[in-house]
């Protein structure tokens, strides 16, 4: 028996998902509160008998290890370490000779990782011993952002001497210059090699699983030199700054139960949210949100509030950001900050001495709203060119927006122009939803596609069309197969999660127990529910089905649904 095995004979998976959230018994199944996505009615449902979950309103299902794992936002190995502990199931180690024959000594990366740490514990230190004496320009710094000693060690915040406190060290201790300096907290200068951070505060940067991956370093007020105020480690293996958040580490379980995440411009941004009990804040490496960060992201919540800086920079990025959360259905507020503040932590420090409570202390509008409120002024303006660059502007944030959204914007910039909505409506731009057709099926695909709605259509659609008499492949008529496999040619381009199987067959074989659990747990009507199916599939595939294989394809499993 494998540990893994082990560990699920001795585990009730009912009690497992219970620690994290309520369950309730309906006849033989259990139901939840589905915590992977805004589930208003309990959608998860579990199957003690076969050590199943599954949530029928985003998708996610698997065996208590995938619960676990993506509960905590950890991997696989990590949530089996958890799981074995609660379990009392003593894990198996191998020592340093087992690791090389079964090829698992220690990679470049992992110990590029134990660096980092190291890196991260010698500036940690020396900041704790600096803050000794309240008189040094560092203490007096820290006193003056009020950052606390429980801040401080939560965020393993550190200071880099005017030296090469990193490089010495290394040297004393015999470590490879080479991968610290691919690491970057080493550098090469015309001196030789140095140290990359110098006499500046640092903020180590840790990924979903608690690791350091690299640092951001930021200059003090009594350097008037002409560095950058910001220096951050260098893209590498370590840091890929495209697919971090800062502050993921600390806030993932809080932003599940908000069920939303504010976003902001910088790291000192989440760490003065998080001194006044914000915990659902996220920043990213600079201004410059990537689709990676938001797919991270949109595997947590569906709700974001937008928090960056009162000032234009702030606003353009803030409309960047929206555009590209609008591709993946986002629903985006605006956090707003009275503008006397420059940025989130400015605001809370002043208005705030206390803790925040974010239902009820900060405000916050739909940001297309807010859009409009913000350029109130320029939209009544008296001088029609004026009026006109306004209105044009608003609907350059429509690119992505459904069609109910944007007649509502145009209508309320109606009454508020006293233009009519079919003048607004000219001047929505050309690459408009309304007159875009992208002949690039993937391209439109991963612009368009909610993957996690689509697979749990494409899951409970094969569970109904191969009812519990097909539960072996070879048993599956052949008039059904050819719908099964037309079907898995269409969803494999629109998910990733489907990318790893071979064909329809490998797929099925694999989920067999899964889609067992789906036909056992459906109590709406086949009939109705094949309808409302249709109607789904039809409203999102119809505008993106250009290519004539998969649109015939497409038409064929519509008659086989027909006749269900």
């Amino acid at each position: 028996m494998s540990v893994w095995n082990e560990i699920q004979n001795k585990l009730n998976i009912v009690d497992v998902i219970a620690d994290y959230i309520p369950v309730k018994q309906m006849g033989s199944t259990y139901k939840a509160v589905c915590p992977f996505h805004k589930d208003k009615n309990p959608s998860l449902i579990i199957s003690v008998e076969k050590n199943l979950w599954h949530c029928f309103g985003c998708g996610a299902g698997g065996d208590l290890f995938a619960f676990v794992s993506q509960y905590e936002n950890i991997d696989k190995a990590s949530s089996l370490k958890k799981l074995a502990k609660k379990a009392g199931v003593e894990l198996p180690t191998l020592n340093q000779k087992e690791r090389i024959e079964n090829k698992q000594e220690l990679t470049n990366f992992e110990l590029g990782l134990k660096y980092l740490d190291w890196v991260g514990n010698i500036y940690h230190k020396i900041l704790l011993k600096i803050l000794n004496t309240r008189s040094h320009p560092v203490s007096q710094y820290c006193l003056e952002r009020g950052l606390t000693i429980e801040t401080i060690e939560k965020f393993k915040l550190g200071y880099a001497f005017n030296q090469n406190t990193v490089l010495d060290l290394a040297k004393k201790h015999n470590l490879s210059l080479d991968l610290l300096e691919q690491i970057s907290v080493l550098k090469t200068s015309t001196q030789g090699k140095q140290d990359k951070f110098k006499d500046r505060l640092t903020i180590p940067i840790f990924d979903s699983l608690n690791k350091i991956r690299g640092f951001t370093a930021r200059v003090l007020p009594y350097d008037k030199s002409e560095r950058p105020k910001y220096l951050n480690s260098t893209q590498s293996d370590w840091f890929n700054k495209s697919e971090l958040w800062y502050g993921l580490n600390f806030n993932q379980k809080a932003i599940r139960v908000a069920k939303k995440a504010i976003l902001v411009e910088g790291n000192m941004d989440v760490i003065a949210a998080s001194q006044k009990n914000l915990n659902i804040t996220l920043a990213s490496q600079g201004t410059s949100f990537t689709t990676e960060q938001l797919k991270i992201l949109n595997r947590l919540v569906k709700t974001i509030w937008l928090a960056f800086d009162n000032d234009e920079a702030g606003r353009i990025s803030s409309n960047k950001l929206f555009l590209e959360s609008s591709k993946l259905g986002f629903e985006i507020y605006k956090l707003v900050i009275p503008k006397k503040y420059k940025d989130l932590d400015e605001y809370l420090n002043t208005d705030f001495p206390q803790k925040v409570d974010y239902e009820t202390d900060l405000k916050t509008m739909p940001y297309l709203d807010y859009a409009i409120n913000e350029n109130l002024l320029e939209l009544q303006s008296q001088e029609l060119q004026i009026q006109k660059n306004t209105i044009t502007k608003i609907l350059e944030l429509l690119e992505f927006s459904d069609k109910i959204t944007v007649e509502d914007v145009i209508q309320k910039m109606s009454k508020i122009t006293t233009k009519s909505v079919n003048a607004i409506e000219s001047l929505l731009p050309k690459n408009n939803y309304k007159n875009t057709k992208n002949d690039n099926f993937k391209e439109s695909i991963s612009e368009n596609t909610n993957h996690n709605e689509f697979l749990v259509r494409y899951q409970n659609l094969i569970s109904l069309i191969a009812k519990e008499s097909d539960f072996e492949f070879s048993s599956i008529p052949k008039s059904k197969l050819v719908t099964l496999n037309n079907l898995f040619l269409i969803c494999s381009n629109l998910l990733p999660e489907l990318s790893s199987f071979k064909n329809f067959e490998d797929y099925f074989n694999q989920n067999v127990e899964l889609l067992k659990l789906i036909v056992e747990s459906i109590t709406t009507s086949k009939v109705v529910f094949i309808k409302a199916l249709r109607l789904n599939i039809n409203s999102f595939v119809q505008n993106i089905l250009f290519e004539e294989n998969l649109s015939l394809a497409y038409q064929e499993i519509q008659q086989n649904l027909s006749g269900l």
